[in-house]
């Protein structure tokens, strides 16, 4: 028995549990306990498997607004183009 059994054991049978009873119920407490102990450590590796995928779509979400940003930067200067295009044929229409 490890520690924590045999001090439930031992605390069982000085409250006055009969021997078998003890023994019973110390067992289960650790067995719910190596329960409990590897719940939390499959939730553990959930946790660390969650956080890489965070980091992966972290990663690609800057990477997709990085292209969204240059996208834009090649419009403003096309839309500046056009826009310099227009006066100049409207300078030309007017005032010439």
């Amino acid at each position: 028995m490890n520690m924590m059994v045999t001090e439930m054991y031992d605390a069982l049978i000085s409250a006055g549990a009969d021997d078998s009873k003890a023994r019973a119920a110390a067992e289960g407490l650790a067995l719910e306990y190596r329960k409990s102990d590897q719940q939390f450590s499959e939730l553990r590796e959930d946790n660390q498997r969650l956080r890489a995928e965070m980091a992966t779509l972290r990663d690609e979400i800057s990477t997709k607004f990085e292209q969204i940003n240059g996208q834009i930067v090649l419009l403003r200067w096309m839309l500046g183009l056009i826009i310099a295009t227009n006066i100049a044929i409207l300078f030309r229409v007017f005032w010439t």
